[in-house]
């Protein structure tokens, strides 16, 4: 159970510090995120099935741009607890509140603002999927 505290704790660090940004060693490039996409997510949720390989694939997609892919996982008590405290961690307070436990959706949300961008189901395939990240993107430029 400390294994899994420490991990979870690591986790939230790591993800705060890629949310906020930090100046690499010797350089001015700030790593701060331009986007979130957090999939609201739960094992026995059958959407959530649809979405999770384009999740996985958009995660591989924008691999080096300036997008943090998260889940909240609401599968079930712990995994919704320690979600919650991530959500708290990142500043996601007030979409937490309004958005669980539902499941099966991504929201895509605007990181200096906490402001909800877009929503994606599984009515959206990957290609609508990934367009919708690459409108965000191209806005935050």
């Amino acid at each position: 159970m400390k294994t899994i505290k420490a991990l979870s704790i690591a986790f939230v660090a790591a993800a705060v510090v890629a949310l906020t940004g930090f100046a690499q060693a010797g350089s001015e490039r700030s790593t701060a995120a331009d986007l979130m996409a957090v999939k609201f997510h739960a094992d026995w949720c059958g959407s959530c099935k649809v979405i999770g390989p384009h999740f996985t694939n958009l995660g591989n997609k924008f691999d080096g741009k300036k997008v943090l892919f998260l889940t909240l996982d609401m599968t079930n008590e712990s995994t919704q607890r320690q979600s919650e405290y991530l959500a708290s961690a990142l500043g996601l307070g007030k979409v937490w509140k309004s958005h669980a436990p539902k499941t099966g959706y991504i929201l895509l949300i605007e990181p200096k603002s906490r402001q909800i961008v877009g929503k994606l189901t599984k009515k959206d395939d990957f290609k609508a999927m990934s367009t919708a990240i690459d409108r965000v993107l191209a806005r935050s430029r």
